[in-house]
This record gives C-alpha cells, sequence and structure tokens, in this order.
C-alpha cells in the first residue's frame, strides 16, 4: 500500500519525532547546522547512511551537501520554491505539533459532534471560546458548526489556500471540495467523487465517526469495507489508522475468497496469468518466498516480509528512513 498524501504525515505531526532522527548516524562534522532550525523548517534526517541528507516533510525536498556558511532557509527557499514552508509562514507555530493541538481543545463543548482528535487532526486547535477553532498554519477560523460537519471537509471548503493543508492531503483533495462548493451540490449527494461523499455520509452516521474511520475512507478505501471492518474491532475510540488498515485488508480478504466459484468461469490461461501477477506482487522482494506483510512508516511501502524486513532501516524503494514497522495479514 502506498498513499502519498499520508507518507509523511508522523513526521509532519511532530517535531520531536524528526529531533529524533538526528540523535542516530547525523555526522558531527556538520554540528555547524542549527538542529533546531532544521527541525522548525520541517526537514528531518534520512538516516545512518545518507551522509547529511535531510528531507522536508511539507514538500518532500531533500538537501544535502551542507556548508558551512549555508543559510538554511536560503536553500530550502533556492531549491524548493514551491514548498508550503516557503509560500506562506505558519502563523500560530506553538501548534504545530498534533499533540499540541489536541491539548488545546480542553473545555470543548461536549455536545458537540466534532471530537477534539478530529479537529486537531484537520490542523485546527482551540481559541477556547465557545466553538471556535482556528488553523494553526492559515489563521482561518471555523465556528457554528453544524452536526454534519467533517472538520477537514470544512477546513477545504472555507481556506482552499492553505498551504499546509494542500501538503497533507493534497492539491486534488482540495479541489474536488471546492468543486462541489462552486457547483452548490451537497457532498454526501455528488457520484462523481466517492470518496469525498463517502466520507461526508460518515456524518450522518448515528454513531460517532472515529478520526481513524474518516481517514480511512479519505485514503480511498470503500465505505462499506471500512464499516464492515470497524465490526471487527470493538470500541471505536480505541481503534487507531494501523489497526483499521490491518482489519480492513483482513475484511478484503475474506471478500476476495468468497468469489472462488467463479473461477470456473474463467479463461484458464487468462487466470494463470492473472494469478502470476498477483504472486509477484504480493511476494516478499528479499526472499522471494514468503508473502510481504510488512509496511514500512512513514513511507507506507509493503514490499517484503516480517522475517526479511527485521534488519531493514530505510525502505527498499523510497529509501526513507523507517521509524516504524507495521505486521499486516492478508
Amino acid at each position: 500500500m502506498d498513499h502519498p498524501r499520508n507518507r509523511l504525515a508522523p513526521l509532519r505531526n511532530d517535531s520531536k519525532l524528526r529531533r529524533e532522527t538526528f540523535q542516530n548516524g547525523w555526522p558531527p562534522e556538520k554540528n555547524f547546522l542549527s538542529i533546531d532550525e532544521l527541525v522548525n523548517q520541517g526537514f528531518y534526517f534520512l538516516g545512518p547512511g545518507n551522509g547529511d541528507r535531510v528531507q522536508c516533510v511539507y514538500c518532500a525536498g531533500i538537501l544535502s551537501n551542507w556548508e558551512p556558511n549555508d543559510n538554511i532557509l536560503t536553500e530550502h527557499k533556492r531549491n524548493f520554491p514551491q514548498c508550503p514552508m516557503m509560500k506562506s509562514p505558519c502563523k500560530f507555530a506553538a501548534y504545530r505539533d498534533l499533540s499540541t493541538r489536541k491539548s488545546s481543545f480542553t473545555g470543548w463543548p461536549p455536545q458537540m459532534r466534532q471530537k477534539p482528535d478530529d479537529l486537531a487532526e484537520a490542523g485546527l486547535f482551540y481559541l477556547g471560546q465557545g466553538d471556535k477553532a482556528k488553523c494553526f498554519w492559515c489563521g482561518g477560523m471555523l465556528s457554528e458548526w453544524e452536526a454534519n460537519d467533517i472538520p477537514i471537509v470544512e477546513h477545504a471548503k472555507s481556506f482552499p489556500q492553505c498551504q499546509w493543508l494542500v501538503a497533507s492531503k493534497g492539491k486534488e483533495f482540495v479541489e474536488r471540495i471546492q468543486q462541489h462548493v462552486q457547483q452548490g451540490t451537497p457532498l454526501q449527494n455528488v457520484s462523481t467523487d466517492q470518496t469525498v461523499a463517502s466520507a461526508s455520509s460518515l456524518a450522518h452516521a448515528a454513531s460517532p465517526v472515529s478520526s481513524a474511520q474518516l481517514e480511512a475512507v479519505l485514503m480511498g478505501f470503500d465505505q462499506l469495507t471500512v464499516s464492515e471492518a470497524m465490526k471487527t474491532l470493538g470500541n471505536p475510540a480505541e481503534i487507531n489508522l494501523e489497526s483499521l488498515v490491518q482489519a480492513i485488508l483482513e475484511v478484503q480478504s475474506s471478500q476476495a475468497s468468497g468469489h472462488t466459484d467463479m473461477v470456473n468461469n474463467l479463461d484458464v490461461g487468462a487466470l494463470t496469468l492473472q494469478n502470476r501477477e498477483m504472486r509477484d506482487r504480493t511476494i516478499c522482494k528479499i526472499c522471494g518466498q514468503r508473502q510481504v506483510n510488512l509496511v514500512f512508516l512513514p513511507c507506507g511501502h509493503l514490499v517484503c516480509c516480517i522475517e526479511c524486513g527485521a534488519e531493514i532501516t530505510h525502505c527498499l524503494i523510497c529509501n526513507v528512513q523507517v521509524f516504524k514497522k507495521v505486521p499486516v495479514y492478508m
């Protein structure tokens, strides 16, 4: 699985995590650079074996070969002028971290359908007055929430120029939301955008919607499959995105096995080729024997089995440093 919009989300949301990357293998001869400034500008270290290469979590741009007289901001702007960090500075840097935004919602009205986790993950922090929340990046304020409003969708509707939003969710997502706004069509009734329509329809469910459930739909998973997976996991409040994706894969695998009675109606040659191609995609790229069942984070690539991935420190596809490995079973 590879979901580009979310590939760098863990590092984008947590400056402490970015700072920790510099504790392992950062070349001491490059200590003339300010780690604090690198972290504050959105950079993290790509890890041992990568020299002094750092990557921006907002534009994915990589800088290296630093010299003593280099200015971090100048180099960032010169090499990646389209980076959201360069287009518009963060207006409320104190709320850059997801955990800080979440903690701001102490006192949030408990009767509100919008939950603090969902609001914080949409880039918002609480102003401490009524239901007023503001984007830490663009400064846009949202309030007077209606029961069916989805924070990330409302953010995109009201402040489409927010560069953090574009970097986090993708330009296509924001453009689709704006298209619905311009056409005056309710999101839940628009057949041309099933992903956004499904996400919006979740808000009309009788039961509370978790942030993991909404994020899974926005990632492109079918809403019915997500709902089936949720039923297997127990208390929605305790479900995170990783466990939900695992459950979704299991549901999809179960659904696929239920169609084996259709095999007799398929051309044997075509079926053989299809099975071979499917096997190539699901077999570990290292040992060539076991099934791929390990997701690398933050990049999200699925390329090897648990046994072969035990000693992997950098993704075999994109070479991004692996900070977490999530087993999945399909």
